[in-house]
């Protein structure tokens, strides 16, 4: 909307500009004039001293260049500007023809010019009201001076030496004619200027203002590198600055030769190119596609066209392709993992667990069987979880209560959080429930409190809380888009804060990697097993992270999950790119 509101300004401005300079045109072609000494051949042509014309011409040049003075101020109005000054020239010039003939005067044809001014830069019925007001006072000004020269009267302003002669009582055929045919011209001017400004609106429309409120950034460039036309779009990718008018002026004083180095080499170049840049906007960098065509007028290149496209979503749908793709090829090996590891790693645990018990208890071959028990358990639980990870199975939906299911986990993370020598704090409303799997609602808390107990260094602080929440709010409390259509519905915040080391920002882009972790001893599985599992439930997740200060993890749980399609347009984004 803005941007359109700003196009329209600039072509109302253009408008005044181009009325003020066609007026100082025509009051310099009256003056001239004024200068051409009169003949007898037009009878009582002009009853006034032609230096009482310059007089007035003169002041409409005045007027003319306050009208110009005052466009910055009128900025706000500048339609309604353009009608008062086609309102002042039509009593300025009804005047000027009253004191110089009537039809007879040579400045009846500045009505057209009102007319045009009108019809072409306001609107075709601005432009028929203005046909009918100069129709109707030249009518006046004709009855008016018929009904002089009949009664031998003298008109109001006009001191007429010799008197009045026309139009006299044989010229009515004449000035019926004449009237009539002004009227006419009148009309079909404001029509066909009217008509003319429609369609020049339709076209600019179609061609200026879809090219400026396009989403890609668009740029016209003559062959001697002169810019000739860019969209807003492609002024805010390039931070453009300044007062905004850089057609005619050439791309290498336009670009910094720094930030847009990649874009000024193909427009230099001038050969029809696509390929992927970066450029670096608001202090960060966006992916854009560059495509660079000549634009070819009567089998010439004239210019060329450069469009920039931020492919932002398309990369970011490229990497989720390419993280669908390693996931579908470590399930695919999950099976055979499973069969060569597994079973001979229980095996080789229940051999050494033979060869211990025939040894004596202080031989200190002892130690190295029981670390090779320990590593053949830690490599089974990996298995184990990676297992879970590969195959989980669909969720079995039920009414889960919330206070329930937490107290559970807390009790568990309560023995573990001893070991650390820290606490965990809960705050749980009472009567939260949603339709999920129970069993994967306690998998998932409980690796998140695992995550957040682990990640302590030190005296270890865990706060869990949930609350009931709609999406429009927990999408507020992100700061993100996640609602959609969606904003009223119901659903189960869940939030589980640290007092741990944090997580850095490159590492919160593949923390719901498998096998990725920051822990000394992590497998890299809980956290993916968490994403897979809020993914079947249609939950959200937001991270927020401070290194040295802590981490909170953020889920929200839709009520229902018996209609899924209310969630077809909720779009789960969070910090982590997933």
């Amino acid at each position: 909307m803005r941007k359109q509101l700003s196009g329209e300004n600039s072509s109302e401005l253009k408008n005044n500009y181009i009325l003020i300079t066609t007026r100082y045109i025509l009051i310099f072609c009256c003056l001239v004039l004024t200068l051409i000494p009169e003949t007898d051949d037009i009878p009582s042509s002009s009853p006034v001293d032609y230096r009482s014309i310059r007089a007035l011409l003169i002041f409409m040049f005045i007027l003319n260049t306050s009208y110009l003075l005052f466009l910055n101020v009128t900025k706000q109005n500048l339609t309604r500007f353009i009608i008062f000054q086609v309102i002042v020239d039509l009593i300025i010039e009804t005047f000027l023809i009253y004191i110089t003939g009537g039809i007879l005067s040579m400045f009846v044809s500045l009505y057209f010019a009102s007319i045009l001014s009108c019809g072409g830069l306001v609107s075709m019925r601005g432009g028929l009201l203005s046909a009918s007001f100069c129709t109707i006072c030249i009518s006046g000004i004709t009855t008016l001076y018929f009904l002089a020269v009949l009664d031998n009267e003298v008109l109001p302003l006009l001191s007429q030496h010799p008197p009045l002669s026309f139009p006299k009582e044989e010229d009515i055929p004449f000035c019926r004619a004449y009237l009539i045919a002004h009227g006419v011209a009148f009309y079909m001017v404001a029509f066909l200027s009217g008509h003319l400004v429609v369609k020049l609106a339709r076209e600019r429309i179609l061609h200026e203002e879809i090219l400026q409120n396009m989403n890609e950034g668009v740029l016209v460039v003559d062959t001697r590198h002169n810019l000739v036309f860019i969209n807003l779009t492609a002024k805010q990718l390039l931070e453009l600055k300044g007062d905004g008018n850089f057609q005619g002026r050439s791309v290498r004083d336009v670009f910094n030769k720094e930030k847009h180095i990649d874009l000024l080499k193909a427009l230099m170049l001038q050969k029809e190119m696509s390929y992927d840049i970066e450029l670096i906007s608001q202090k960060k960098k966006i992916p854009i596609h560059l495509s660079l065509s000549g634009i070819e007028i009567e089998n010439r290149i004239k210019a060329y066209i450069l469009i920039l496209s931020d492919i932002t979503d398309r990369k970011q749908m490229e990497e989720a392709v390419k993280k669908a793709d390693r996931l579908s090829t470590i399930h695919e090996m999950s099976a055979t993992i499973a069969h060569e590891i597994r079973n001979p790693l229980a095996s080789i645990r229940g051999a050494i667990q033979e060869l211990r018990e025939s040894f004596p208890e202080n031989d200190p071959r002892n130690l190295l069987m029981d670390i090779s028990i320990r590593e053949s358990d830690r490599l089974n639980r990996i298995v184990t979880e990676f297992l879970e990870f590969s195959h989980l199975r669909s969720p079995i939906l039920q009414k889960c209560w919330f206070n329930h299911i937490l107290d559970e986990v807390i009790l568990f993370l309560q023995q573990r959080v001893k070991e650390f020598e820290g606490v965990i704090h809960s705050k749980v409303e009472e009567g939260l429930f949603v339709l999920a799997d129970s069993g994967h609602l306690r998998q998932v808390f409980y690796n998140l409190g695992i995550n957040a107990i682990e990640a302590c260094e030190g005296q270890c602080k865990v706060t869990i809380t949930a609350s009931s929440m709609d999406l429009k709010e927990f999408s507020q409390k992100c700061k993100k888009n996640f609602y959609g259509d969606n904003v009223s519905l119901k659903g189960v915040y869940v939030n589980f804060q640290d007092s741990g080391k944090g997580v850095s920002l490159e590492s919160l882009k593949k923390i719901f990697d498998p096998f990725f972790s920051t822990k000394t001893h992590g497998t890299g599985m809980g956290l993916a097993v968490v994403n897979q599992v809020l993914n079947t439930h249609k939950a959200l997740i937001h991270i927020e992270s401070i290194p040295q200060k802590g981490s909170c993890f953020m889920l929200w749980f839709p009520e229902n999950l018996e209609n899924l399609q209310k969630f077809t347009k909720i779009y789960r984004k969070d910090n982590t790119g997933n």
